[in-house]
């Protein structure tokens, strides 16, 4: 029964973000964002950094598939216009979603494991802060070395 329900739960955050997808883009609020963020114009590297640090704070209240399937609509446009390699974003994506769930202090995974514990918050943000360094640096040689994002891909 708590399977149905947490299934049920994110069929619905799937459902409800597909909604808002399609009301985002037939209101051209997508080609409005992405004229305003290319006006900006910033670097890459600066609109990358700037993305990690949003999803970051995204992850401390939304889950992993809500805040995949609510942004990336809107960032698609944009990463386009900056003329970034998608599959590179992608595991980009995923590594930096990972990330922003354990992110201290109130990163949504941190909520999970310590009601499983039950043993505070303490030793979870103790746990888990190691792993937080370990992704940020791994982010951060994804950007500067990007392909090692995609080397695995371009052997197959």
């Amino acid at each position: 029964m708590n399977t149905v329900v947490i299934s049920a739960a994110i069929l619905f955050i799937a459902l409800g973000t597909f909604i808002f997808n399609y009301a985002v883009q037939t209101t051209g609020v997508t080609t409005a964002l992405t004229r305003w963020v290319i006006s900006l114009d910033l670097n890459v590297n600066v609109f990358l950094i700037s993305l990690y640090v949003f999803y970051i704070l995204l992850g401390t209240v939304v889950e992993a598939i809500g805040m995949i399937v609510l942004t990336v609509p809107l960032l698609l446009p944009i990463l386009t216009a900056y003329k970034v390699d998608l599959v590179w974003f992608g595991v980009i994506l995923v590594v930096v979603v990972e990330l922003a769930l354990i992110s201290p202090p109130v990163g949504m995974i941190l909520f999970v494991v310590d009601h499983m514990m039950k043993e505070g918050a303490g030793p979870v943000l103790k746990g888990v802060t190691p792993y937080f360094y370990v992704f940020a640096i791994f982010l951060l040689l994804l950007l500067i070395f990007p392909e090692l994002a995609t080397w695995l891909p371009t052997k197959m």
